[in-house]
């Protein structure tokens, strides 16, 4: 990767990933509960239009759950989520397909509240997939929709490197 690439690589990710602490932290007893609503997980679908920015969004979902009550389930557990929705979401072919794959993962972050909270995981599952789906799907799709009509932005997006070697 040649030396621009790589700053720019870097940048972009560190912009994401700061996006991602700062959204979920300025709403943080929001963020990590059984009614989870983190409207930092809109950023997942960003690998959508640029793989190489899920390194930032799964960064940023690692140290935001460095301060989750859950520490060590959110940052193994909760972390895994993430990086598989990202994986899943920078390999999408259709839009929409892609603000569901986030809904689809949040059965780990699920599994995390409900075992350390006591709660039932059915319904604590429900609760916080329902919330991803109003970030992801309901925000998130018109959202990225509208994103996906500015050729400018989108031709930025894609000057970002996909991975470290490139």
């Amino acid at each position: 990767m040649r030396k621009n690439n790589l700053s720019m690589f870097l940048a972009y990710n560190a912009i994401v990933a700061a996006v991602y602490v700062a959204t979920s932290l300025a709403i943080a007893p929001l963020a990590f509960s059984q009614f989870q609503f983190r409207f930092a997980e809109i950023l997942t679908v960003l690998p959508f239009f640029s793989p190489g920015l899920a390194y930032g969004v799964a960064l940023g979902c690692f140290i935001t759950n460095m301060f989750s009550p859950f520490l060590l389930g959110d940052i193994t557990i909760g972390f895994l989520g993430t990086v598989l929705t990202v994986i899943f979401v920078a390999r999408g072919k259709n839009l929409f397909v892609a603000t569901l794959w986030p809904v689809l993962f949040a059965i780990f972050p699920a599994m995390v509240v409900s075992f350390y909270e006591g709660l039932p995981f059915l319904i604590t599952a429900a609760y916080i997939m329902s919330s991803e789906f109003a970030v992801t799907v309901v925000i998130g799709y018109p959202f990225y929709k509208l994103l996906s009509k500015n050729n400018y932005l989108v031709s930025r997006l894609s000057l970002i490197p996909a991975t470290w070697g490139q």
